[in-house]
C-alpha cells in the first residue's frame, strides 16, 4: 500500500472521529443548564400556580359554609385549624410537626364585654405565650413580650383615648415592671420602680418643655427635687414651699431641708 492509500486512510478516519464527536458533543448537555437551548436561562422555582394548573378542572364552590377546617400534612397530622371556638368565636390554629400549637390568631371573649377583641399569640416549643398583639376592648393597641416561663418582659402599648399617648413598660427577670415611659397630653415621664412597684424616681418634662426630676425613698416621700422654678406637681398649692425652687432636699417626714438659692 503507497502513501496515497494511507493518506486517504488517515483523512476518513479524521473525519469520523469529528462526526462522533458533534454527534455525542449534542447528546451531553450542561448540567447547569435545561435541556434545549443552551443560551437559556436556568428553570424557575415551582410555583403555587403550577398547583392550581394541575386542578383547574376541579369545580370551585361560591360559598363554604362549616365550622371547622383542618389542614394535614403528608402524614395525615393536622398542622392548621380554622374552627369556632367554644366561645362562638373564630381562630385560626399552626402546629409544628409535633402537633404542638405555634401560632394562633382569632377573636377572643372580654369579661364583660359583648364583643370580643382581635389578637396574635406565639407560643415556644413548651407551649408558652412569647408575643402577644391585640387591641383593648377600647381599640388600644397592645405589643406584649414574655420569657420562657410566661412573664412580663416588656409590653408596649397606646393609652387610653382620653390621655393621647403611648406607653412602654420594661420589667425584670421576675417579670416585676421596673421601667415606665409614658407620653400624653400631660407631658413625657419616665418612672422607674422598685421590685414592690414603689415609684423611686422620676423624669419628666412638661408639654411646654420644662424638666423636672423627683427622687423618692422607700416610703415613696420625696427626698430630691430638680426642676425650674415654674415647676408645679399636681395637686400642689402655688403657694406651697416645694413649689419655686430649682433645686431640694427634704427629710423622711417631707420637710424641706435646703434648697438652692
Amino acid at each position: 500500500m503507497n502513501w496515497k492509500h494511507y493518506g486517504t486512510i488517515f483523512t476518513l478516519v479524521v473525519i469520523v472521529g469529528l462526526g462522533c464527536g458533534v454527534a455525542f458533543g449534542h447528546d451531553e448537555e450542561d448540567e447547569h443548564m435545561p435541556p434545549g437551548n443552551p443560551d437559556a436561562l436556568p428553570a424557575l422555582p415551582p410555583s403555587i400556580l403550577d398547583e392550581m394548573t394541575k386542578r383547574k378542572e376541579m369545580p370551585t364552590e361560591e360559598v363554604v359554609r362549616a365550622k371547622r377546617f383542618e389542614l394535614v400534612d403528608s402524614n395525615g397530622k393536622v398542622r392548621a385549624l380554622f374552627e369556632m371556638t367554644p366561645d362562638d368565636e373564630p381562630r385560626l390554629a399552626l402546629a409544628d410537626r409535633a402537633g404542638k400549637i405555634q401560632a394562633t390568631l382569632g377573636v377572643e371573649p372580654v369579661p364583660r364585654h359583648r364583643d370580643g377583641i382581635p389578637a396574635l399569640r406565639l407560643f415556644d416549643k413548651a407551649g408558652k405565650k412569647r408575643l402577644d398583639i391585640d387591641l383593648t376592648s377600647e381599640g388600644n393597641p397592645e405589643i406584649s413580650l414574655r420569657n420562657k416561663n410566661g412573664g412580663h418582659i416588656a409590653s408596649l402599648s397606646g393609652v387610653p383615648t382620653v390621655d393621647g399617648g403611648t406607653q412602654w413598660l420594661l420589667s425584670d427577670a421576675e417579670g416585676n415592671v421596673t421601667v415606665n415611659l409614658s407620653i400624653n397630653h400631660a407631658g413625657a415621664n419616665l418612672v422607674f420602680l422598685d421590685k414592690n412597684s414603689k415609684m423611686r424616681a422620676k423624669f419628666g418634662l412638661k408639654p411646654d418643655g420644662s424638666p423636672g426630676l423627683v427622687i423618692l425613698d422607700e416610703t415613696g416621700k420625696e427626698r430630691a427635687v430638680l426642676g425650674y422654678p415654674e415647676t408645679k406637681k399636681a395637686g400642689m398649692d402655688s403657694k406651697d414651699e416645694k413649689s419655686g425652687s430649682p433645686l431640694a432636699l427634704y427629710d423622711q417626714n417631707g420637710k424641706m431641708i435646703w434648697k438652692a438659692p
